[in-house]
């Protein structure tokens, strides 16, 4: 009895904590609000990812609501020591939008099915692109190190001694 209860409860639990929207947050001190936005449409438009290659980033941008969709499509193979090549994909959707406060506010709403860590993740690598865009960092410059910033949540990372 109990064995059938817990079947029949495993894909609810899945899916409460697999579904649903993630939110993030973010205020940026010292800048403007039109400074913000400006920034988020290029972080939305033009997005850099270290060690991701993006296949396809489709940014829907509404200037009256201050607010942007975005669907995006990443490709990479994993090369980890003594393992197969691995190719992964990953797709996100999600929302930013700012909110005019003094200072300016953005959130970010996941939208689709995963981790909220992973959401996390994202939300915090669009959020650093456009504080860098805020900065004046130019293309490439702008995120090469992003990952190595903030590991992915299982991934494995590769042992380095002492040289």
């Amino acid at each position: 009895m109990k064995c059938d209860t817990c079947r029949m409860l495993m894909p609810v639990v899945v899916l409460l904590v697999a579904g649903g929207c993630t939110t993030i947050e973010r205020t940026f001190d010292g800048y403007g609000s039109d400074q913000v936005w400006t920034a988020m449409v290029a972080a939305a438009e033009t997005p850099v990812y270290a060690d991701w290659t993006v296949a396809a980033n489709d940014v829907w941008v509404d200037e009256s609501e201050q607010r942007i969709e975005i669907y995006r499509h990443l490709r990479r193979v994993l090369y980890r020591p003594g393992a197969d090549p691995h190719p992964e994909t990953q797709t996100w959707r999600f929302e930013v939008r700012l909110e005019r406060h003094d200072p300016p506010m953005a959130s970010f709403v996941s939208r689709g099915v995963g981790l909220p860590t992973d959401a996390q993740y994202e939300a915090n690598r669009f959020f650093l692109d456009v504080h860098d865009l805020l900065l004046g960092v130019p293309g490439e410059a702008r995120r090469s190190d992003a990952d190595d910033e903030q590991p992915r949540p299982n991934e494995a990372v590769e042992f380095r001694g002492p040289d």
